[in-house]
């Protein structure tokens, strides 16, 4: 079997102090890895048929070698600092890089795959695949909560209490020959990433879904209904803050739970949307512990900025004046802007809220409103992308946005996926009947008047601050 980073030896049991056929994984430095051998040695105290034994050892084997692979290829895709959240990603991934090869919608992945020259695996064939990793993954549990109880009853772990589930990933700088030599023989499986979360909170890999589109099955919600929707779907300002926010900057709900007091600038009138691994944690007031704030949902974005769609854009800050005027309980616990408002849990940030009940209340939403219960909260954020791709006026006097300035707007990782926002045969005579109804939809409380020249005045500063911002961080990596 070819591998890239390994070489995978077959042991007759004659050769073994068992007595039993067994498999050892050599590194590019000559040590066998540890965690490969307990995992062979598991297989054969199970009594497991020397087909599975052999079947299992391939797999992992290639399994390892892609996440070896993964740690040479992240930092040209600038991913430096490996966290918990990360190293769930891309175990995560495996499965759609095992069926999708070079043709994955990740960037990092396809090149993972085009750099180990792997072919896509026939669906058929993937769940020994995955069997073999879920073993893997429940065995390196077991092993960490073991070493967690030698631990807490005093027993000297030395390097391997200290070492993440693959160190090969996770070392932040160069080791010397003797450390990695004493890394390989001592660490495994720890669970935990830097003191973040364990293994069985990561991942238990399962096969793609045969339906599974990437999202384009996600309907857009109705523009047409939204304004509806805010004033007459949801029952508090806090809700009417938070589902407005997403539909009119095309936020994803995950980006929104995650917004603190600084990323709102009223003078400008504009959110910003801010990764949290690149914030400290006194900007959360210590209220998350560095793991806790390296977990935050995030994904992929070119930049900080948003572009509201009007009248929404007003409407979102109409019902935040509300909400923290009347719902809205002032702490210095933490700085995020949405809270929790039942009784119990005042002050408590919507990050702790469970997504079910989000999702549960946007459904209420949609029951009040009888508007198809096929909707998500999603549908919002394409909702967004439909109208900014077709019905946005742009700088030429037309209507609809590039694709590579909705991409950045959006945090998209792939064209494609900005792409199937596009609907065909949009005339200029339909755009326009789209931005005058959406005009004259202004909530009765919200005094606004907006015309397309206003909407491309906003379009250019935005993007003026986005290029100013993207010069800035250029001139940072300069230095």
């Amino acid at each position: 079997m070819e591998l890239k980073h390994h070489t995978l030896v077959s042991i007759p049991g004659r050769g073994t102090i068992t007595g039993h056929d067994r498999w050892i994984l050599i590194d590019s430095q000559g040590s066998s890895v540890l965690g490969f051998d307990m995992f062979c040695d598991a297989l054969i105290r199970a009594k497991s048929a020397k087909s599975t034994i052999d079947a299992y050892c391939n797999h992992l084997a290639k399994f390892i070698d892609y996440l070896t692979e993964v740690s040479l290829v992240a930092p040209s895709f600038g991913i430096h600092h490996v966290s918990g959240i990360f190293l769930s990603d891309i175990i995560s991934s495996y499965p759609e890089f095992l069926t999708g090869g070079i043709n994955n919608n990740s960037e990092l992945i396809s090149k993972v795959a085009e750099n180990l020259g792997r072919q896509p695996l026939a669906s058929r064939s993937l769940t020994p695949h995955l069997a073999a990793v879920n073993r893997y993954l429940e065995l390196s549990e077991n092993f960490y909560s073991r070493l967690v109880e030698l631990q807490n009853n005093g027993e000297d772990l030395g390097l391997i209490s200290e070492q993440a589930l693959f160190p090969s990933l996770l070392q932040k700088a160069e080791l010397h020959q003797r450390e990695k030599i004493a890394i390989n023989q001592k660490s495994v499986l720890a669970g935990v990433i830097c003191g973040g979360a364990k293994l069985k909170r990561i991942v238990t890999l399962k096969a793609p879904r045969k339906n599974q589109t990437n999202g384009k099955n996600i309907k857009a919600f109705p523009d047409e209904h939204f304004l509806h929707f805010i004033e007459n779907g949801f029952t508090n300002y806090r809700d009417k803050a938070f589902y407005c926010l997403i539909g009119a900057a095309g936020i994803r709900i995950s980006e929104a739970k995650n917004i603190i007091f600084a990323d709102l600038n009223t003078e400008t009138s504009e959110v910003y949307i801010v990764d949290p691994k690149d914030r400290s944690v006194s900007d959360y007031n210590n209220y998350l512990t560095v793991q806790e704030k390296d977990a935050l949902s995030f994904k992929c974005r070119d930049t900080v900025r948003t572009l509201f769609i009007e009248p929404w854009g007003t409407m979102f800050w109409h019902y935040l004046s509300l909400y923290l005027k009347h719902e809205y309980v002032p702490t210095d616990k933490h700085p995020f802007v949405f809270q929790k408002i039942h009784a119990d849990y005042l002050t408590e940030p919507l990050i702790e809220a469970d997504d079910k009940s989000l999702r549960d209340t946007f459904k209420a939403a949609l029951k009040r409103c009888n508007l198809s219960m096929e909707y998500s909260v999603h549908s919002l954020r394409h909702m967004y992308g439909v109208y900014l791709r077709n019905y946005y006026p742009n700088e030429t006097g037309g209507y609809g946005l590039s694709d590579t300035t909705i991409k950045s707007l959006m945090g998209h990782r792939e064209l494609s996926s900005t792409q199937q926002y596009a609907i065909p045969n949009i005339d200029l005579m339909k755009a326009r009947q789209k931005l005058s109804l959406l005009m004259m939809t202004s909530p009765s409380q919200v005094k606004l008047q907006v015309t397309a020249d206003s909407l491309r005045t906003q379009l250019k500063l935005v993007e003026s601050r986005i290029k100013q911002d993207v010069e800035e961080s250029q001139l940072k990596l300069l230095k």
